[in-house]
């Protein structure tokens, strides 16, 4: 989070606004309170508030080791060499702007996500550290999405599909095989 007053630290830390605290997101309008203006019932509320604290509870437990950063091999249930039989492919776009930050207004209360003013590049919601992340330091592949493809649309690239089914079926002739029903398919349902 960046600050949207000058008369402020510039970058806010989790005393500013905590993302695992149910006071800050009524504070701040987020999620439910911003969409149902402020109209959430006590059984909604006391839901958010238990999914924060699993959420934060497994954050903890699985994402955080102090001192290291995420690609330390403490972050694998197993020893790196149990991983080894994966093929890790992360599919992805640089090609868009992508915010990193939210800007707080703390004078009023205000999370603004629709403008930023950090980017990076990415497929417009992640950008490029995120989609090509693998905690563990696990070996992987970095591929692009077609030309143009955003985060949403990157779901039906054909490269996407090959690779997809190269993996999931990696004898041709199987291969061969389900994409002439997947064919079959589409052409009952083009009648």
């Amino acid at each position: 989070f960046v600050s949207s007053s000058s008369e402020r630290d510039f970058f806010l830390s989790n005393d500013d606004i905590d993302l695992y605290n149910i006071e800050h997101w009524e504070k701040f309008k987020l999620g439910i309170f911003s969409w149902k203006n402020g109209e959430v019932t006590e059984a909604e509320r006391e839901h958010l508030k238990n999914c924060l604290e699993v959420s934060k509870r497994f954050r903890l437990k699985h994402c955080v080791r102090p001192g290291k950063s995420d690609d330390d091999e403490s972050f694998l249930d197993n020893e790196k060499q149990a991983y080894d039989h994966l093929e890790i492919i992360c599919y992805g776009s640089d090609a868009f702007d992508t915010h990193t930050t939210y800007e707080v207004d703390l004078e009023n209360n205000i999370v603004d996500s629709t403008k930023s003013k950090f980017v990076s590049k990415g497929d417009g919601t992640l950008y490029n550290k995120t989609w090509k992340h693998t905690f563990g330091g696990l070996e992987k592949k970095i591929v692009h999405a077609e030309e143009g493809s955003n985060h949403m649309a990157m779901c039906n690239d054909l490269k996407l599909k090959e690779i997809m089914m190269e993996l999931f079926f990696p004898n041709s002739e199987k291969r061969e095989q389900v994409v002439d029903i997947f064919a079959a398919k589409s052409d009952r349902e083009c009648m």
